[in-house]
């Protein structure tokens, strides 16, 4: 009987301690993994693990937000033909359907 009565003691610290987690995740603006975490919370002084804190992290669904890796989307250093530019920056045109111009600004791909 001992026992259970230590492991919900146990579980309540767990609980207590998931709060904490969410007050400084939710302070950080989410950003925050367990190493951040953990070290916030030892300066607030409360006294838990890095791994105590990851595992709780991971099983509440507590993660922190991945910045997107930035890709360099323009291989100009290449020896391929460039079309050339037949307007020369003169957008008037004598009649409708005579110049066709067009802006690629995004193009969704499989990477993202």
């Amino acid at each position: 009987m001992e026992n259970k009565r230590e492991r919900r003691s146990f579980d309540k610290e767990n609980e207590k301690l998931v709060f904490e987690i969410k007050l400084v995740r939710g302070k950080s603006r989410r950003i925050y993994g367990s190493p951040r975490i953990t070290s916030k919370l030892r300066a607030s002084g409360i006294r838990c693990g890095k791994n105590r804190v990851a595992r709780l992290m991971r099983g509440n669904g507590i993660m922190a937000k991945t910045r997107r890796r930035f890709e360099i989307t323009t291989g100009s250093k290449h020896t391929l033909p460039i079309a050339p530019n037949l307007l020369k920056q003169g957008f008037t045109a004598d009649a409708p359907n005579k110049t066709w111009t067009w802006d690629i600004m995004y193009i969704w791909t499989n990477k993202g």
